[in-house]
């Protein structure tokens, strides 16, 4: 049994070592996957992409662009956006679901939204006031922080 064991922590050990030699490098923007060429393409026509990298963990894939207008845009392995960070300003309307973009308008008229990421079907969006809500799809608050 601790034969076993040890066989188990050194497979584990030796994997998480592999992978980690090739975690987080440079890629060519048109390495990204193209669902996120063209959302950056859609959302930021103006801008160039600066930096372009690949994070890999075991099992996942994440890419990350960083723009010559200062924004940055996190994908998934599949190139489905999960963060737009404005890096203090103002995303574009087109970036925030209509629904929660009404809502915003309707209740937070004085604040503009500087990042939005998606996890699990839940928006997070940060103010320039440094406050976080979270939205569903919908446009219904769920929960913040201040």
């Amino acid at each position: 049994m601790k034969k076993i064991v040890i066989a188990f922590v050194l497979f584990f050990t030796s994997f998480e070592a592999m992978a980690a030699v090739d975690r987080d490098r440079p890629i060519a923007y048109s390495s990204l996957p193209q669902p996120a060429r063209d959302f950056v393409e859609m959302h930021f026509p103006d801008a160039k992409a600066l930096r372009t990298k690949v994070e890999k963990g075991i099992f996942s894939i994440e890419y990350e662009v960083t723009l010559s207008n200062g924004f940055s845009v996190e994908f998934d392995r599949k190139g489905r956006w999960k963060e737009v960070d404005g890096n203090g300003q103002t995303l574009p309307d087109a970036v925030i679901p209509p629904a929660i973009l009404e809502t915003l308008r309707k209740d937070f008229p004085d604040n503009a939204a500087i990042e939005i990421s998606l996890d699990e079907g839940v928006y997070e969006i940060t103010f320039d006031n440094g406050m976080e809500y979270e939205f569903e799809g919908s446009g219904k608050m769920v929960h913040f922080d201040d």
